[in-house]
């Protein structure tokens, strides 16, 4: 009978689909409609080779992103993974004031939801 405990290897899985869904963000939402039914043009995908991303992560998730997608990211396309950490309860403030303020610091948005 499998036992219904987490693993560690299982936590880690997770975790990296988590921190690879976050880093596809910006792609995904270049991919949104702006509902007047245009479609936008095929191509390769952005370049990120040698770039750095700027992410804004959840306090208990910035291991997964510095330890683990950090170095991934920087082995696949030789550039930088910035982490910012911000405490759950200020996270949901901290996006929307980068978004809607102009700011435009990061270019990943950790979220954490119970």
């Amino acid at each position: 009978m499998a036992s219904a405990m987490l693993s560690r290897r299982l936590l880690l899985r997770a975790g990296l689909g988590a921190g690879a869904l976050a880093g596809l963000a910006p792609l995904i939402a270049a991919c949104g409609g702006s509902g007047g039914g245009k479609q936008l043009p095929a191509g390769p995908p952005a370049d990120l080779h040698g770039a750095t991303v700027r992410a804004m992560v959840n306090q208990p998730h910035v291991l997964a992103f510095t330890e683990l997608l950090g170095p991934a990211f920087a082995r696949e396309f030789g550039g930088t993974l910035q982490v910012s950490a911000v405490p759950y309860d200020q996270l949901t403030s901290q996006q929307i004031l980068d978004v809607q303020g102009g700011a435009g610091q990061f270019d990943v948005f950790d979220y954490f939801w119970s």
